[in-house]
């Protein structure tokens, strides 16, 4: 039973409460000799809340059997500017944009209001507050899993810190805060505290109303729970709040829950007593609706006055305030924990939830259990080296390149495990406010993703667990459609299960007395979602006799593991770009099995999208009086008809294309079309060589999207083409060559055969006539015919290419492509371009003659304004380049055969536009002056900002690992000094150089003060390509080689400058995590380049993970030793070089 509300404000302030005091500072001084890392490796930002604003975020991991919640801070006020479960529409402080966040967190986030009293003197405080009065130091650490905010106020003998965790490994989200008072006064220091949220949203309300009708929505909120307690306040709306008939009740709430940590609490079992909560801004701000004062707090004699007050937060915004009086020693501290969190119900709160919470040693447990989950997450990467700030960079870079790629579970049969990567979610965030972000509360928790991000950020799993294999690699060109394109977003794998694997499942891990109950259960459950599954169990009353894990064991061995993916929006031009880097770091662990992946692998099958690329004549056409391509692409289900006897017609086969046996017109069967990984690579690479621009220099982009520069969205309307695809195409095309030398004759679908054809003798026309336009027509209207020809399905026919008949065609595509890119630097004065738009200098008009064309006619005329109804046939080009973007060198040094050409492209490069001299970095492009605002919204960015001559970090980060891929080891580590993050000055950086950003306003940013700084925070793709760099320089490009005599040597070339070896130290050394387990240590006691040529191996010794050890003379590991290594059989490897 309740004590009622006066016996909650007595037990909360009696004197039997000893708050624990401790003699440990809130701060520890055990630092790294930069003073820049605490003894926790939590990067100090001094003066944070007067520095450059940043925002930033917890990661919102609460492990594969928690449930998360995110959390988004900036370096203003009390941190913490928003957060909640889900998304946007589920936030327990509202969600704003980080220009809104920066200005509004000090006053509606996190606030403490104090009146302290020592020596007869009495005083009023607001720790973090801005104000020009305030004395105080304020200090930010940032780490991890957590962020720590420091207030030390030497005049008034106060330290005053703020931690924020989230919960990991519970059934219920939560945020933790943690506000610790120290005394650093002399004397005795009694404290009224008043520390909270100032608003809370009530569960229910979404972020739409919240914008849009935020006072009106406020009718519905209240707080429940107050009448009887004021400890456990429950905030949610009072029921549904759409304008239907039918009105639901609201049952899941959000709460606030908070105690004084006491000294009983060490080693002791029970519970906190938990504080009374103002839940009514009025009893505390009473009418200063600017929030700034907590004037009923100032004029309350004491605290139990101020809690006497009738609480009544109905029709507004509520808010979550904790309030006691404390006494503290000096030299001594007390902490004030509070929990914001969602529960399922009041029920669930009250009689679960609660009481874990305030359960002695709860609070410290889970701090101890996030800090060990970020440490877990990152083990794959510990480096040790004479920098520390670059070690925790590279540790801090895996975490967030997890949190857009995923980290791949091994779920299921340890000997032939399944892939389930958990944690990733599209990158949404304060300064990212135009992404819907989806943080899932559940186990196994994931988001969806954008095809070329999961893709980019998943490139180097392999490398850090081998047993992912070629997961990734056949998961992408699984969804590369037949016509080579891609959907946007890429989702979680999910589970299936037969009837049998269903009663197996069910016998192995549910309870017999529930198995006739399961079995149908989970049989007939399709998809099975790990998350989600156990509430679905629960639901039905089902138990398990084994443990979860257990349970997720037997239904990933028995269950067929199935893709996942949607199609969004367009087809971008890049997407398909990143699929070949996927097989290059399966090949670097397992160079040995090319073979085995390209033709004698399980065949893939195509993924197909309700939208498709629309041909020439339905999307050429006249905008306000000038040729544009618009309506690229179309969506048209209907059109396809129907065939009675198909079920599921037109997607018989689901997600993937079919074949369709129509040898019984009135009985059409349908089987999904697979092709060995080889011909799906061999497709991606010649379609792209068929969607050549007229002058046969870059890839058209003609799905209505541009290619990896989103902000060039004009250049699909512009007939836009790039060269990036080109030289990713060439990439491609010149591995299917050197994988033919296997021998390997090649399969494909019959209708590709006839384009094959075409490409041919085309190929061979215009080696005589060199007639340009009939080429690109004859081409584009073959693809086209290709197109139409798969569009809903395949025959299921098949016509085998030789080795050597093949390797002529590509021979020829090759030639024709390099011819190409030759002349598209000759194009731009002997400089490498990055794109062209294109002029229709002649053609012929024709009005629609089908239904369907008409059909796009008048989308195309609603959308893009088209005041002319007819179509375009083209008969004459005309191209335009673009200004240098740094884009075309970067994938240029990929086809690059030898370094001193790959030299002479980063000389050009570092002596061009290009090179923004005052930061020694690369801008993403040079002046942008003379480009047409219709290229994009490229153009209508500040110069230095966002995407118009920034230092785009990931774009950056490409060109400094093609140096370090070409070898040249002292031009990377020389442009990595002023380039890469970790090597930043933080002051002009302005946030933690732990972190990436997705861009650093350039010199060319009018406002100097900004040169330098980095803007929208870490979950950029950089990320993914300084892991490249990292195992790269840390191991070598090919550490693996196959042996004469089977299996793999291993041979270990890092490329560290001297400066990364202590100085200190008789026996120098790096060390590095290799295969995400082994640790590799090489000892450089000369501390020289380890590139120096005069450095050789001497030795290497391995240690097994029984103990046992090898010694090895010379640099390369023998197949014996190799094989364990990559079985990960090895704990040690120490690498001794000398000269």
């Amino acid at each position: 039973g309740s004590v009622g509300l006066f016996g909650v404000i007595a037990v909360a302030l009696s004197s039997n409460i000893s708050p624990a005091q401790t003699q440990t500072p809130a701060l520890s001084t055990d630092e790294d000799s930069t003073g820049a890392l605490d003894s926790l490796g939590r990067y100090r930002l001094k003066n944070y809340d007067i520095s450059k604003t940043f925002s930033s975020f917890l990661p919102g991991v609460a492990g594969v059997y928690g449930t998360p919640m995110w959390a988004y801070y900036v370096n203003r006020g009390q941190a913490i500017a928003t957060f909640g479960i889900t998304n946007k529409d589920y936030a327990l402080l509202e969600f704003e944009p980080a220009n809104k966040a920066y200005q509004q967190t000090a006053l509606t986030g996190f606030r403490t209001f104090l009146k302290g009293t020592r020596g007869g003197k009495t005083w009023e405080y607001q720790p973090f507050f801005p104000s020009h009065q305030s004395k105080a130091e304020r200090d930010m650490l940032v780490g991890q899993n957590e962020v720590e905010i420091i207030d030390s106020s030497e005049e008034l003998g106060l330290d005053t810190s703020v931690l924020y965790y989230t919960i990991s490994h519970e059934d219920f989200p939560g945020l933790i805060r943690r506000t610790t008072f120290t005394n650093t006064g002399e004397e005795e220091l009694s404290l009224d505290v008043i520390d909270g949220l100032a608003k809370l949203e009530p569960y229910g309300v979404d972020y739409k109303k919240m914008k849009d009708i935020g006072r009106t929505l406020e009718g519905w909120m209240k707080v429940y729970n107050l009448e009887e307690s004021l400890t456990m306040p429950w905030y949610k709306l009072t029921s549904s709040t759409a304008d239907s008939e039918v009105v639901t009740p609201i049952i899941e709430g959000n709460f606030a829950i908070s105690f004084v940590e006491s000294e009983e609490a060490e080693g002791a079992t029970g519970n906190h007593e938990l504080l009374p909560i103002i839940a009514d801004p009025l009893v505390l701000f009473e009418q200063d609706s600017t929030l700034e004062n907590a004037e009923g707090f100032l004029e309350a004699d004491t605290i139990e006055s101020l809690l006497s007050r009738k609480q009544a937060p109905l029709a507004r915004t509520p808010c979550a305030f904790a309030a006691t009086k404390i006494t503290i020693q000096p030299g001594s501290s007390v902490t004030v924990v509070s929990v914001y969190g969602h529960a399922k119900s009041l029920d669930d709160l009250e009689e679960t939830i609660a009481p874990k919470i305030s359960e002695y040693g709860f609070v410290s447990k889970q701090l101890s259990e996030a800090r060990d989950l970020a440490d877990f997450l990152s083990k794959p990467v510990v480096t040790e080296t004479a920098d520390p700030v670059f070690d925790a960079y590279v540790s801090y870079n895996f975490m967030d390149n997890i949190l857009r790629g995923g980290y791949p579970l091994l779920l299921g049969d340890p000997a032939d495990p399944k892939v389930y990567p958990v944690f990733s979610r599209i990158h949404g965030d304060l300064e990212r406010d135009y992404n819907w972000f989806l943080v899932d509360p559940a186990y196994f928790s994931h988001g969806p993703g954008n095809y070329r991000d999961v893709n980019q950020n998943r490139r180097s799993d392999v490398m850090f667990q081998p047993k992912v294999g070629d997961f990734n690699a056949r998961t992408f060109f699984t969804y590369m459609q037949a016509d080579g394109y891609n959907p946007l977003t890429v989702k979680n794998p999910t589970f299936a299960l037969t009837p049998e694997a269903a009663q197996a499942v069910v016998s192995e891990t549910i309870k017999d007395e529930d198995a006739g109950t399961a079995v149908p259960l989970l049989a007939n459950l399709n998809p099975i979602e790990p998350g989600s599954v156990f509430g679905v169990l629960a639901k039905a009353d089902v138990e398990l006799k084994v443990s979860k894990e257990d349970f997720i064991k037997s239904l990933a061995t028995n269950g067929d593991l199935n893709l996942q993916a949607t199609f969004g929006e367009g087809f971008w031009a890049d997407h398909w770009t990143y699929n070949l880097d996927l097989i290059d770091s399966y090949l670097t662990i397992y160079p040995d099995k090319l073979e085995e992946l390209l033709w004698d692998s399980e065949p893939l099958p195509f993924f197909i999208s309700p939208a498709y690329i629309a041909p020439r004549h339905e999307k050429y056409k006249l905008l306000n009086g000038e040729p544009r391509q618009v309506g690229a692409t179309k969506t048209k289900d209907d059109y396809f008809g129907q065939a009675p006897n198909v079920p599921g017609w037109p997607w018989p086969c689901g997600t993937y294309q079919c074949m369709l046996d129509d040898s019984d017109k009135n009985n059409l069967k349908t089987e999904v079309m697979k092709v060995p990984m080889a011909t799906k690579v061999a497709m991606l690479g010649l379609l792209k060589f068929a969607t050549m621009d007229p002058w046969g220099m870059g890839v058209e982009y003609e799905g209505g999207k541009p290619g990896w520069l989103d902000a060039l969205n004009g250049l699909p309307s512009l007939f836009g083409s790039g060269m990036p695809e080109t030289f990713e195409a060439l990439r491609i095309l010149g591995f299917v060559r050197d994988s033919l030398s296997l021998g390997r004759d090649m399969i494909f679908p019959q209708e590709f055969d006839v384009l094959l054809q075409v490409l041919q003798s085309e190929l061979a026309t215009y080696s005589t006539t060199k007639d340009d336009f009939a080429y690109w027509n004859n081409i584009a209207t073959a693809r086209e015919e290709y197109r139409q020809a798969v569009r809903l399905h395949f025959t299921g026919n098949t016509v085998v290419w030789s080795a050597d008949r093949l390797a002529d065609l590509l021979a020829s595509a090759i030639s024709k492509m390099q011819a190409g890119v030759a002349r598209a630097i000759e194009t731009n004065n002997g400089v490498t371009p990055s794109y062209f738009i294109w002029e229709m200098t002649d053609y012929d008009k024709e009005m629609p003659q089908t239904e369907e064309a008409e059909d796009t006619t008048k989308k195309a005329d609603k959308k893009d304004k088209v005041t002319d109804k007819s179509f375009l046939v083209a008969k004459g080009w005309k191209p335009t380049v673009l200004p240098l973007y740094l884009e075309g060198p970067v994938r240029r040094m990929k086809v690059l055969s030898d370094i001193h050409t790959k030299k002479a492209l980063y000389t050009e490069v570092r002596n061009g536009p290009l090179y923004d001299s005052e930061l020694s970095m690369y801008k993403i492009s040079e002046s942008l002056e003379s480009q047409s605002p219709a290229t994009g919204r490229v153009k209508s960015f500040s110069p230095g900002w966002l995407e118009n001559e920034s230092i785009w970090l990931h774009m950056s980060y490409k060109f400094y690992l093609e140096l370090a891929r070409a070898g040249l080891f002292e031009e990377f580590w020389t442009e990595a000094k002023t380039g890469l993050v970790p090597f930043m000055d933080p002051a002009v950086y302005g946030r933690s150089p732990l972190e990436a950003s997705s861009f650093i306003a350039s010199s060319a940013m009018p406002d100097e003060s900004s040169h330098g700084q980095g803007f929208v925070s870490r979950l950029s793709g950089s990320t993914a390509e300084f892991l490249s760099m990292w195992n790269l320089l840390m191991a070598g490009a090919r550490p693996f080689s196959p042996s004469w005599e089977g299996g793999v040597t291993l041979t270990l070339s890092p490329a560290l400058p001297d400066w990364l070896f202590p100085e200190d130290s008789s026996d120098s050394k790096v060390s590095f995590t290799f295969l995400g387990s082994t640790i590799v240590t090489y000892h450089n006691a000369e501390r020289k380049n380890t590139w120096d040529p005069t450095l050789t191996t001497e030795k290497v010794v391995v240690t097994m993970n029984d103990g046992s050890s090898v010694e090895i003379g010379g640099a390369t590991i023998p197949s014996a030793t190799a094989e364990k290594i990559r079985n990960l059989e090895a704990a040690s490897i120490d690498v001794y070089l000398s000269s």
